[in-house]
């Protein structure tokens, strides 16, 4: 029974059992009557695993039984973002789009998953266009995905944008103070204002105080009951980053590991944090350990965290071969994030000359 195997694998995977998993989602495949489900089960389970071959071929045959199925372009869309085929990955949802594929939902969707892969390219302009455009479909949707108001998420998500693209704290904090005062954001109830992420840009934008008392905030509303404790790995990493922020790097590295291990199902989480704070210690060997686990984890829809952490990654392994004399991996990082950022915004390309003329010094170096 087919039904019944792909049961059993879901209940073998929930339980560490993934290679198990694969083989029965396998059986159920090759029995010729296996629902589109088991296919969208057994494809990340392969990739993960590292079977990339397999999870194409898998995807190929779940292509070919459902071809109207819009999930195809989904997983077809994540194998190759997961794979850091980012261009691709984009075409292939466009293409998609512009068909008019799927429901209202899986075009939100859609179109959130191309913002990511459009900040990972450095295609910032771009990637606020299609996270309104995303923001305009779950609105028309009725959809309620995003249960905070739409103009504090925009200025979150446009505020780590200023920070981590554009350097403008400034700007960053402006954007949110705007967006608390058009939503009347002390009065609205404790789970619609998004306290911990909003506390995370104050911190990274220098307004630690604004941080502190949010955090605070969030607290003494889970003491009262007004938010659900659902959120806890959240709150790791808001105290992580009030901390890197002040200099306490033993708090914040504690911050952010508690934050990795409680989400057990994204495993490159927080990895981009630990490594930053490893490096902060004057501990390279452990910061490029966990650096390179960024980059060789396989994870499938991993195009949200790759969108604002994949450029720092590079950018930091690379500075850390250089401080451990390894002069090639470091010229591979940083041609790394130069391929990726080549074509991107006019307001990247000022970082890929910089990061040509690292390339250029440390060859001649080894010339």
């Amino acid at each position: 029974d087919p039904t019944a195997l792909n049961n059993l694998a879901v209940n073998y995977r929930s339980t560490g059992r993934a290679a198990e998993a694969e083989q029965l989602y396998r059986r159920s495949i090759n029995y010729g009557s296996a629902t589109s489900t088991t296919y969208g089960n057994a494809i990340p389970v392969q990739f993960e695993l590292g079977m990339v071959d397999t999870a194409m071929a898998s995807l190929r045959r779940f292509e070919a039984a459902f071809p109207e199925n819009p999930q195809g372009v989904r997983l077809r869309a994540a194998l190759l973002s997961a794979q850091f085929r980012y261009a691709e990955s984009a075409r292939t949802i466009e293409a998609a789009l512009d068909a008019r594929l799927g429901t209202p939902l899986m075009r939100f969707q859609a179109t959130a998953e191309l913002a990511s892969l459009d900040m990972v390219q450095g295609r910032v302009e771009e990637a606020s266009r299609n996270l309104k455009q995303a923001l305009d479909a779950h609105d028309e949707g009725g959809f309620e995905f995003i249960p905070v108001p739409r103009p504090l998420f925009e200025a979150v998500f446009e505020g780590n944008m200023d920070l981590w693209y554009r350097g403008d704290p400034v700007t960053a904090v402006a954007r949110l103070d705007g967006a608390r005062r058009a939503v009347g954001y002390d009065t609205l109830p404790p789970r619609l204002r998004d306290m911990l992420r909003v506390a995370e840009v104050y911190a990274h934008a220098g307004r630690v105080d604004r941080a502190r008392e949010l955090i605070g905030e969030y607290e003494r509303s889970l003491e009262r009951g007004a938010t659900e404790d659902n959120r806890s790995p959240e709150l790791w990493e808001a105290h992580g980053t009030v901390a890197f922020v002040e200099g306490r790097y033993q708090d914040a590295l504690r911050a952010f590991q508690e934050a990795h291990v409680s989400v057990p199902g994204c495993p490159i989480c927080w990895k981009r944090q630990i490594g930053e704070t490893f490096a902060r210690l004057g501990q390279p060997d452990s910061a490029i350990a966990t650096l390179e686990s960024y980059l060789n984890t396989r994870q499938l829809f991993r195009a949200q965290q790759d969108g604002f952490n994949l450029a720092s990654v590079l950018l930091l392994l690379g500075e850390l071969y250089e401080q451990t004399g390894q002069p090639a991996k470091a010229i591979g990082a940083y041609n790394r994030l130069i391929e990726l950022w080549d074509g991107g915004d006019a307001l990247v390309q000022p970082r890929v000359t910089d990061l040509r003329e690292r390339v250029a010094r440390l060859v001649a170096r080894r010339a």
